[in-house]
């Protein structure tokens, strides 16, 4: 329950007019978080597995992460694992920060922090996935030197990500999409014509996995792949996700400037997250593009807005009926996530206090 309310009352203070300025209020929004997942304590799947991990490391066993050698490095230089687990959340939740004030117009920071929190795959992930956080963050960071056209930076950074979490390579390719370039119709007729070819065409899709698996050739990978059935995405959770697919996928075209980027990456999300209902491994890919929602989302809500709807029943389904329907489904996607056995690590917040005891 204290997850939830914190996490309540941080959406509140978004979106409440103040004294305070809007940066200021966002500011607090991040250092509460802050507080909540830095004082956090055996919250997340993968939160004690990383605390055996670091003392393992700590023993003089370096080769706990294989080739994560940034990882193991972290590891190394934090005299305890709970500065380590801080750091994390610190380096995410700037990173967040960053991302909103920059990409975004300050009216809808309120918005997007509401994303940011009720999408589960966002916040509450960073709490759990600590390898791919990082590596999230050394993304949102390469991504600026991609918009400049700069690719050696842009490469580098990446290399560095893969440091952290091996499928971070994935993204170089990544470089030609992320930039300001107005999105057409086309593309996203294209875009949605290969999404229906790789969910049709099971020989092509199995291929294309089994090839990218062996060149991780990594036995959780592995595993992941050929054991996951039961972690693929519900009929259900399928069909909620083609909607907000449909939702992006529609409006890409509206948006503007730093916001097209996001959109496209908003898209590649959502079409690992329905691709997943067939591979649940592909979830591990959509982790890094769906940080960028918190801009996309706004950003369309924002365009539908100013946009002048010569006819009124399309005014009442862009401007409320659908961006209504999406935070639905996010608030569905919530609460399944609390209520699904696989995340019960994430129900029972305890805090660093209860060691005293």
């Amino acid at each position: 329950m204290a997850i939830h309310v914190v996490m309540f009352i941080t959406a509140i203070i978004a979106n409440t007019k103040t004294r305070l300025n809007k940066k200021t209020a966002l500011q607090i929004c991040m250092i509460i978080l802050f507080f909540l997942s830095a004082l956090r304590y055996s919250v997340g799947n993968d939160y004690d597995r990383y605390q055996e991990l670091f003392d393992y490391v700590n023993k003089g066993n370096f080769n706990a992460f294989g080739t994560q050698y940034l990882y193991t490095l972290l590891n190394i230089i934090f005299p305890n694992y709970y500065m380590l687990v801080a750091f994390v959340a610190a380096v995410f939740l700037i990173a967040s920060y960053k991302l909103i004030v920059n990409y975004l117009d300050e009216d809808y920071w309120g918005v997007s922090m509401i994303i940011f929190l009720i999408n589960p795959y966002i916040f509450l992930m960073s709490l759990s996935a600590f390898r791919q956080t990082l590596a999230i963050v050394v993304f949102l960071g390469a991504v600026q030197f991609a918009r400049q056209r700069r690719i050696i930076p842009y490469v580098l950074l990446i290399l560095m990500a893969t440091l952290l979490h091996t499928t971070a390579i994935v993204l170089l390719p990544v470089y030609f999409l992320a930039n300001d370039k107005k999105v057409s119709k086309s593309f996203v007729v294209v875009f949605i014509g290969i999404m229906l070819f790789l969910l049709i065409d099971n020989s092509i899709f199995s291929y294309i996995m089994e090839s990218i698996l062996d060149f991780f050739n990594n036995k959780n990978y592995d595993y992941f792949y050929n054991n996951g059935e039961g972690l693929t995405n519900s009929v259900r959770a399928t069909i909620l996700t083609s909607i907000m697919f449909a939702y992006v996928a529609l409006n890409l075209h509206k948006l503007e400037g730093k916001a097209i980027m996001c959109g496209k990456f908003t898209l590649f999300a959502l079409a690992f997250g329905i691709l997943a209902s067939k591979v649940a491994f592909l979830t591990r890919i959509q982790y890094y593009f769906d940080i960028f929602s918190i801009i996309t989302i706004p950003s369309i809500i924002k365009a539908n807005r100013e946009m002048v709807h010569p006819v009124k029943i399309e005014k009442l389904f862009n401007v409320y009926i659908l961006p209504i329907t999406v935070f639905i489904i996010y608030i569905l996607r919530y609460f399944s996530f609390f209520t699904n056995p696989l995340w019960e690590r994430f129900a029972n917040y305890t805090t660093l206090l209860e060691l005293i005891k």
